[in-house]
């Protein structure tokens, strides 16, 4: 089955007294002006049609997409920019990076549509900043997250003296019993800040913060890299560089 789209381009001719189908009001939920009738979700770029009862108008080009929409899509894009590429039939280059225009075109084959305008929106708005262009925006990948094997291309770098992990309190003990490990991605992650850590600590349910000794641990010769999106990462974290720290 299609997946409804997350964007369109739409031209009808139609009478005020029937704006929109079916499918657009409740898959897209349209903003319109109906005559005396007036429907304002609240939505990114609003875009107000006024009709009258008897009067024919063109439903000119829209562009809207609501928050919902954009973190489904963006979920998505975490799909397969991180894990499985193979879902729309792209391939990441070793450092990670796919066409721009491959992306669009696949993803839109599949059912999920939306332009380069809506991707750019989506890159630059991230309040996680996972995905970047490069220099020549013809190319974008996710910053880390990666469970695919590919070579990101950080440099090592000497870390702040304490980083923070926030993780679900019921991952405590085995945290504690093995140490902080990578698992299916390529790094564990670690924040520079401790409200960070409480944020991603909630996704797992009562939050906990570890402290990490990063820079006791670059001096004992661990990498650290920095992603593009402000990320520390690096291989493990053993037990002795934990410091517990409940939120």
């Amino acid at each position: 089955m299609t997946q409804a789209p997350f964007f369109l381009s739409y031209t009808k001719h139609f009478c005020g007294s029937k704006l929109v189908s079916t499918f657009l009001k409740e898959k897209l939920k349209l903003v319109v002006t109906k005559s005396k009738q007036r429907e304002q979700p609240s939505f990114r770029n609003k875009q107000y049609l006024e009709l009258s009862a008897c009067k024919l108008a063109p439903l000119k080009l829209i562009k809207m997409i609501s928050d919902k929409q954009l973190i489904r899509l963006s979920k998505f894009l975490s799909l397969v920019l991180r894990h499985k590429p193979e879902t729309i039939g792209i391939r990441l280059d070793p450092n990670g990076w796919t066409d721009v225009g491959e992306l669009i075109e696949k993803s839109n084959g599949h059912g999920i549509l939306f332009d380069r305008e809506i991707l750019n929106y989506i890159v630059s708005t991230n309040s996680k900043k996972r995905f970047a262009f490069n220099e020549t925006l013809d190319k974008i990948r996710a910053s880390q997250g990666h469970s695919v094997e590919i070579e990101l291309g950080y440099t090592n770098q000497k870390p702040p003296e304490i980083l923070f992990h926030g993780t679900g309190e019921k991952s405590v003990p085995s945290i504690m019993a093995t140490g902080l490990e990578k698992r299916n991605r390529q790094h564990v992650h670690l924040s520079s800040d401790f409200g960070t850590a409480v944020e991603v600590g909630k996704r797992h349910g009562k939050p906990y913060v570890f402290k990490v000794l990063a820079e006791q641990m670059y001096n004992d010769n661990f990498q650290f890299f920095i992603s593009d999106n402000g990320v520390w990462l690096t291989d493990s974290v053993p037990t002795k560089y934990l410091k517990q720290d409940e939120v």
